[in-house]
């Protein structure tokens, strides 16, 4: 199954007027399950098997609500009304991060008349956020090396200085690397204002607009129920 740029937007749309609208639980779940089933059918079966765990483990905790102890009923409710309605845009998000590569989005958000200084900054930031964790376990590898913070718990016993030894590179090797990328990106011509060709072309298929229906469909129900 694959989806448009534009319709995962509106999924993730949908998930964060969950809070606006103050959303039934009922309706949180249904949407949670259904997004799950989108991301499993676009590939990503591992984390929708968890997420679908996670739904499961609430659907479960109603059942048996009246049998926990007094003193969990508390705790363990404030966890459930979190996590019930956090799971869906958590789940959207999924979808959009795991199934969409940088390209595809900056061209969907394109397609949504974005401005180009808009979607220039958010192309470094999609190819520059990655590059944090490689970076940072170079430094590591680096600080063993040379003998120092061998073992985690030296950290704590000295965190200003393993701030001072993995900030101060972090932060030189992460410039001359955003310098680069955005050279790279303008070389691409993606700020240029003149109108640019795409090897990489979309168009909503009969899924997107089945989906888009259902989140129309949802909506309305978020509202009357609300």
């Amino acid at each position: 199954m694959k989806l448009d740029v534009r319709t995962k937007l509106l999924l993730l749309v949908l998930a964060n007027l969950t809070f606006l609208l103050r959303t039934h639980s009922f309706i949180l779940l249904m949407i949670g399950s259904v997004m799950t089933v989108f991301l499993f059918l676009m590939g990503s079966q591992k984390t929708a098997k968890h997420y679908a765990e996670a739904l499961l483990f609430i659907v479960l905790t109603s059942f048996f609500w009246d049998k926990l102890p007094l003193f969990m009923v508390r705790p363990i409710s404030i966890f459930i009304v979190v996590a019930t309605y956090i799971l869906p845009c958590c789940i959207a998000a999924s979808i959009l991060i795991k199934t969409t590569s940088a390209y595809e989005l900056v061209h969907g958000l394109r397609k949504l008349h974005f401005p180009e200084t808009v979607l220039l900054t958010f192309a470094v930031m999609l190819r520059f956020l990655p590059s944090i964790k490689e970076e940072t376990r170079i430094i590591h590898q680096s600080l063993k090396v040379r003998s120092i913070f061998l073992h985690k718990r030296d950290i704590l016993f000295h965190p200003k200085s393993y701030f001072e030894f993995l900030l101060v590179p972090l932060l030189m090797s992460l410039l001359r690397k955003s310098r680069d990328l955005t050279l790279s990106t303008l070389t691409k011509g993606l700020a240029i204002k003149n109108q640019s060709t795409n090897y990489y072309q979309s168009s909503f298929s009969w899924k997107d607009w089945g989906v888009q229906i259902w989140i129309l469909v949802t909506i309305i129900m978020m509202l009357t129920f609300s």
